[in-house]
């Protein structure tokens, strides 16, 4: 992506695609509100609203006509989830209204948002942190309450361990700046500094690993471990995956969910 995208007005469909009795389209960007203005009936009311408040209008089709009436919501910038100003559209869940909607964005001069792009933006402009996208994350992905339950603390466990291995470089590049400074030789000799290094090496790999057993493990792949109770078939899983999947626990069948 070109930093010029980065400013682009975007748009996408919030809600799953197909049937539903109400869609969610989002446009951000500086241009949200004047495009969002020329699909509806009343942009005079649009273009009035107050940031957080929401419009009762009709939706326009290219011909002009009346499709479908809907709520449309206004956040305007810096109050709202990316820093700019965005604009939700509430249709009703046809898709041929949404792809209608979405085509009339387009051609207006919006373009259609790439995977996480909203995200990105939210956290261009400082509305929130890398560990706060990657639970909500979590929680959309989540397939039981045991995930939902989960994605706090899993997130946590991530950034202490990136912590721990960024204050450990922090402390190494203190020591060499410390010989560079103050040191008697051009030599900078610092006890167990390549094994150090190594160490802080292979955490970060295996934080890596596991994040991409993370992204592929979507459920693609059907694997059945049997066993009696307690033998360690959660414990061999989350060996297997590099990151904590399955709960662990000296209860007899905790593991209940699908995994």
């Amino acid at each position: 992506m070109s930093l010029a995208s980065l400013h682009d007005t975007i748009t996408a469909l919030s809600t799953p695609p197909g049937r539903s009795a109400i869609a969610s389209i989002r446009v951000t960007g500086d241009d949200a509100i004047r495009i969002v203005a020329k699909v509806i009936d009343t942009p005079e009311k649009l273009f009035s609203a107050l940031g957080g408040s929401s419009v009762y209008t009709n939706l326009l089709d290219s011909s002009a006509i009346a499709i479908d009436d809907c709520l449309v919501a206004v956040y305007r910038a810096p109050n709202s989830f990316t820093g700019e100003d965005v604009v939700e559209i509430f249709p009703h869940g046809s898709t041929v209204i949404t792809d209608i909607i979405l085509e009339r964005l387009v051609s207006l001069g919006a373009r259609l948002a790439e995977p996480g792009e909203f995200s990105r933006r939210a956290l261009m402009h400082g509305k929130m942190g890398l560990e706060e996208l990657e639970e909500v994350n979590l929680r959309v992905d989540a397939a039981s309450p045991h995930q939902l339950e989960r994605a706090k603390q899993m997130v946590q466990a991530k950034y202490t361990r990136l912590r721990a291995v960024y204050d450990r470089i922090i402390e190494l590049l203190a020591l060499v700046n410390a010989q560079i400074d103050f040191g008697e030789s051009d030599q900078i000799e610092i006890e167990g500094f390549e094994e150090r290094i190594a160490e802080a090496k292979r955490e970060l790999n295996d934080i890596l690993t596991a994040s991409k057993n993370k992204t592929l493990n979507k459920g693609y792949i059907s694997v059945s471990f049997v066993g009696e109770p307690n033998v360690g078939k959660s414990s061999l899983f989350n060996a297997l995956l590099k990151y904590e999947r399955s709960i662990v626990s000296e209860t007899p069948g905790t593991t209940r969910d699908y995994i």
